[in-house]
């Protein structure tokens, strides 16, 4: 150590003592308005750059300093990817986290009392944005975190990939198979924000999300909201009705029933008419509907 080395570092350790400073985590309470109330301002910003960081550094290098523990960490400290690893690795440590996955349940707060929080702001305060940065090479699914990035749900990729997910937990092996899904499938398995675009009609996440030439609403658990309402939708449906029963001339429809309706997933639709007949003049106005159903 030089002379000049070795004096930075005595008007440190008296500044110590007269801050009353016992132990060497105690320089973490260290301000530049200290140093200047000292008369260390000089020093302080000719040789340490205005950082009480750099200057306890610089006097005891062999402690083993956690730059984010100090009142301010120095100002470029969090563009530096080693530092945020090294905080993280940190953090994991305190919270006692063993393997990736327990990042799921760090929190906003986790981050604030361990110091964090200048970091959790580099990413907009998302904790899920600021692991991922972190430990880009986990396969990390955002909606198992306890809140997802600003605008996650905006992007289609994201929709898409969560949906895949679901499938496989759900078990689903064919697009078929999604024809069973329900609103509690979603809520419980992190999904709800997603359906709220979709206003909680997993019918319609469903036919915007995964591809498909025609999907038949009414086989899902629920039809979208105001399905039924549209008349081209009823169409669709009795005639996909027809098709199922095997009807192709007017006086087939003469032997359809209500519990063919029921049957065939179009309960909801059924109870909306006095008689089959009033629902098949609404589909097929060019027939003569007069002699049948009476």
């Amino acid at each position: 150590m030089d002379l000049w080395s070795r004096a930075r570092r005595n008007y440190l350790l008296w500044l110590g003592h007269k801050l009353r400073f016992r132990r060497m985590g105690d320089w973490y309470r260290l301000t530049y308005h200290d140093m200047a109330n000292h008369h260390g301002g000089t020093v302080a910003n000719v040789w340490w750059h205005g950082s009480p960081v750099h200057a306890v550094k610089e006097c005891f290098p062999a402690y083993d300093w956690q730059e984010w523990l100090f009142v301010q960490a120095p100002k470029t400290f969090w563009s530096l990817a080693k530092n945020r690893r090294r905080y993280m690795a940190w953090l994991g440590r305190r919270l006692g986290f063993r393997r990736p996955a327990d990042w799921y349940r760090a929190t906003t707060a986790d981050f604030q009392r361990h110091a964090g929080g200048s970091l959790l702001g580099e990413y907009r305060s998302s904790v899920a944005a600021t692991v991922k940065a972190c430990f880009p090479a986990y396969p990390w699914k955002e909606w198992l975190f306890g809140r997802l990035p600003t605008g996650f749900w905006d992007d289609r990729r994201n929709c898409r990939r969560y949906m895949r997910w679901l499938g496989k937990r759900l078990g689903y092996r064919r697009l078929d198979d999604w024809y069973r899904v329900t609103y509690w499938d979603f809520t419980r398995n992190h999904g709800k924000t997603l359906l709220r675009r979709y206003r909680n009609s997993p019918a319609a996440a469903v036919m915007a999300l995964l591809p498909r030439s025609q999907w038949c609403e009414w086989k899902f658990t629920r039809v979208p909201p105001e399905f039924w309402d549209r008349i081209e939708n009823r169409r669709r449906y009795v005639k996909w009705l027809g098709g199922q029963l095997g009807y192709r001339r007017r006086a087939d429809w003469a032997r359809v029933r209500r519990k063919d309706f029921v049957a065939h997933f179009g309960g909801a639709l059924i109870v909306r008419y006095r008689s089959c007949r009033d629902l098949l003049a609404e589909c097929f106005p060019q027939w003569d509907w007069q002699s049948c159903h009476r």
